[in-house]
């Protein structure tokens, strides 16, 4: 039988043991390791995407600020350009493209056309105009509205991140005419 001093010195042996102590260590550490990882790439991910479907905003925002006239065929290629300018995993979105007049006897905005690309997309009505995102104008003057809707697939869900889609709605004053003209 072993003795109370042999009990206790085997005792103290045991937990002077550090042998297997990376073992453990690894084994505890593991899975924080691995969900960092994996949720550093769904962060970035995300940032990545939100960026690329902001630039495809200010992009086509930025070439119809530019023109005079707008017509099917051009809203029709500028929506492809949306699409190029995002990967193939997320370019099933819609673009819409509203024209807008600040009325000041009335204190209203009014839409003067829409023109709408993709799936899902639909005009935008006068009751449904973000008040918002308008700046302000001068009797008269016009804005075009340029939104886009990309949606985003996280490559975890576990991580955090829930958003679905990434909308883009940007106010644009076109530069050598007082109105952009929608020749449909």
């Amino acid at each position: 039988m072993m003795t109370r001093r042999a009990l206790l010195t085997s005792f103290k042996d045991y937990l002077r043991d550090d042998r297997a102590t990376m073992l453990v260590e690894f084994i505890i550490s593991a899975p924080f390791l691995f969900f960092w990882l994996v949720g550093s790439f769904v962060f970035f991910d995300a940032y990545r995407a939100s960026n690329q479907a902001e630039k495809a905003t200010f992009t086509i925002g930025d070439i119809i600020s530019r023109l005079t006239v707008i017509d099917d065929d051009y809203v029709d290629e500028l929506f492809q350009l949306q699409n190029s300018l995002l990967p193939k995993t997320r370019s099933n979105g819609w673009l819409r493209i509203t024209s807008i007049m600040y009325d000041e006897d009335a204190d209203e905005y009014q839409i003067l056309w829409t023109e709408n690309r993709g799936t899902n997309s639909v005009p935008l009505l006068q009751e449904d105009l973000n008040l918002d995102l308008m700046p302000t104008m001068a009797d008269a003057d016009t804005v075009i509205l340029v939104e886009t809707y990309v949606p985003y697939y996280p490559l975890s869900r576990k991580v955090g991140i829930t958003v679905d889609r990434w909308e883009n709605q940007l106010t644009y004053r076109p530069r050598f005419v007082g109105s952009l003209a929608n020749s449909n």
